[in-house]
C-alpha cells in the first residue's frame, strides 16, 4: 500500500491542532475521553455521536485519564501537576 499523508488526508486531519496525548474508555457507556495536548479534554458519546469539550480545567497537556471503577468519577491530570 502507499504512505499515509496525515497532512492531506481530509479523514486522518487533526482539526484541533492539538495533538491527542491520553484516551480512556468509560468502563460500561459508548463514551470516550481524549487528552489532548493543550490542556482540552473531548468527550465522544458514541451512542449519541456527540461532542464535548472542557476547555477549563487544564491549561497544560493530559498525561493521565482514568474512570472509577463504576464510571461515576473521571480522574485527569496533566503534565504540571494539576489533577
Amino acid at each position: 500500500g502507499e504512505p499515509v499523508d496525515k497532512e492531506n488526508d481530509p479523514m486522518l486531519k487533526n482539526q484541533r491542532g492539538a495533538d491527542a496525548t491520553s484516551l480512556c474508555w468509560h468502563p460500561t457507556l459508548r463514551l470516550l475521553v481524549v487528552g489532548w495536548s493543550d490542556g482540552v479534554l473531548s468527550f465522544w458519546n458514541e451512542a449519541e455521536h456527540r461532542l464535548s469539550e472542557d476547555k477549563l480545567t487544564h491549561s497544560a497537556a493530559i498525561e493521565v485519564l482514568k474512570w472509577s471503577q463504576d464510571g461515576t468519577r473521571l480522574v485527569s491530570g496533566d503534565d504540571k501537576g494539576k489533577v
